[in-house]
């Protein structure tokens, strides 16, 4: 943007020179493939993150799946009198996991087996287990109109997704909002939107109030046409010096009064230069407030973890048992030593002594 308006303050000061109003359209050209560029990552970055999603919620209906697998042995194992402990561990492990990634919580149903419940619903409920399945808009350009959410998969309830990662990654696929609050990526490609539209407008408005070097009336210099003007709807309409208004009414070819005027746009407080620096503004506030809420998050899973690691890590009954096992292990170990030593006391000791 610094060198777009650097080059009509050239051409305002040699109006009329080809070779600035070469660097001037060379300029507006790259301005313009710039922002395009900046619209397509940001759309890329959304689709991206569409993906993610979805591989985290495969990920869930797995898991999920397992959990409910696990219930069913271990109720039988526990049935039969059989250890259990080992099937324990690996449901737990599941169940750490499924928490992280939705903040499902757990339901005792006191027959060895646990229910999962998320957003008030059950995703495992005893042997059986739900699924999920990941909808709404497949671009960016649809996530305001048809946001991607989580239903129950085989019908239209949606899931309250109350934490975890995939509420995470569901708030990053939120679609552009009025107030700016909507997702990272939707609000990075809105913002190419209204640059690009404020761009060609605050040009364009000085820009048709100056004449060309032949005299006629300066009329657009950028072209705005479609829905996503960022990505396709923004081009350079002029293709030489004939046809840059850098002149203003009846001062001559060789005034650049209108040329130096577009180049203090870039100064202008309501400009497309405060447009972008408002959403950098933007970004840095909310890129600090989750950086602080991240790492408040990250203290709180360490106590909780390891909490829950202190309590699930030990089982009394099994090290009671193993307690009891290396008790009687060690009083045979000693009486061993016992005997041995007696053995050797009466070969060493008393060898050769019968008959005296």
């Amino acid at each position: 943007m610094s060198k777009f308006w650097d080059a009509w303050q050239n051409v305002a000061n040699n109006p009329g020179v080809p070779g600035q109003a070469s660097t001037l359209l060379a300029q507006a050209g790259q301005t313009v493939s710039a922002i395009a560029t900046g619209y397509t990552q940001a759309s890329a970055g959304w689709a991206d993150a569409r993906t993610a999603a979805q591989t985290t919620v495969d990920t869930i209906n797995d898991a999920a799946a397992q959990v409910a697998q696990l219930n069913d042995q271990i109720r039988r194992t526990v049935a039969s009198d059989g250890n259990a402990n080992e099937l324990l561990d690996q449901r737990s492990v599941l169940v750490t996991g499924l928490a992280g990634l939705t903040g499902a919580t757990v339901r005792d149903n006191g027959d060895s087996t646990i229910d999962l419940v998320l957003g008030g619903n059950s995703l495992v409920s005893g042997t059986s287990a739900r699924k999920l399945a990941l909808v709404g808009a497949a671009r960016v350009e649809d996530a305001a109109a048809t946001p991607v959410h989580v239903e129950w998969a085989g019908s239209s309830v949606a899931v309250d997704v109350e934490g975890g990662e995939l509420a995470g990654r569901l708030a990053t696929l939120a679609g552009a909002q009025p107030g700016g609050n909507g997702g990272p990526w939707a609000e990075s490609a809105a913002l190419y939107n209204r640059l690009a539209t404020s761009l060609a407008a605050t040009v364009n408005g000085v820009h048709s109030t100056g004449v060309t070097p032949s005299g006629a009336p300066g009329g657009a210099f950028f072209a705005l046409a479609g829905a996503l003007p960022a990505a396709l709807g923004l081009s350079v309409v002029p293709t030489g010096v004939s046809g840059i208004a850098a002149a203003a009414p009846g001062k001559g070819g060789s005034d650049g009064t209108i040329a130096d005027a577009i180049s203090r746009l870039g100064t202008s407080p309501t400009g497309p230069d405060a447009v972008w620096s408002t959403y950098v503004i933007q970004v840095g506030v909310l890129s600090r407030a989750a950086t602080q809420q991240a790492v408040l998050s990250t203290q709180a899973t360490t106590v909780a973890t390891t909490a829950q690691t202190s309590q699930s890590a030990v089982d009394i009954d099994e090290e009671t048992t193993n307690l009891l096992m290396y008790q009687h292990a060690y009083q045979s170990a000693a009486r061993m030593l016992t005997t041995v030593d007696e053995m050797l006391d009466t070969l060493i000791n008393r060898t050769g002594l019968v008959g005296r």
